[in-house]
């Protein structure tokens, strides 16, 4: 049974706010998430886990 309250580890409304505008930029538009996070990665720039976006 769930108790209707969020793991310790999910983001914060601002930080999921801040990860779909992230997701929203002209040059991450078209592209999974799995990319988008791969390429900021990449840059040395972690938001969340590979999956947080996608729930």
């Amino acid at each position: 049974m769930s108790s209707g309250l969020a793991p310790a580890s999910a983001l914060t409304g601002t930080e999921r706010a801040e990860v779909l505008a992230l997701m929203n930029r002209p040059q991450y538009a078209d592209l999974p998430p799995a990319q988008i996070w791969a390429r900021e990665l990449d840059e040395g720039r972690y938001w969340c886990s590979e999956r947080c976006p996608c729930r």
